[in-house]
């Protein structure tokens, strides 16, 4: 049930946070990596919440703005949908 997918969901977070400390042999991210860690952010705001944050997905699509325009429109989507 719902237990079962927040778990995964937690899972997967831990996983993005852990990745984006540790990166590659130890180095810090950069824009892609910290993209993709405030995209997992955002991603968590809507399993944990009732109410979605817009401010998470704000943070999601500006940090996209290195050059994925995909991802950066799934996640303007995304600020949509929390915006209504």
């Amino acid at each position: 049930g719902v237990a079962r997918w927040t778990d995964t969901a937690a899972e997967l977070l831990a996983d993005a946070r852990w990745s984006a400390a540790h990166g590659y042999d130890d180095a810090p991210q950069g824009p892609e990596g910290r993209a993709w860690l405030a995209r997992a952010e955002a991603e968590w705001s809507r399993v944990r919440a009732d109410v979605p944050d817009p401010a998470a997905w704000e943070r999601a699509v500006a940090a996209f703005t290195y050059g994925d325009a995909y991802e950066r429109a799934r996640c303007r989507l995304r600020l949509a949908e929390a915006l209504l």
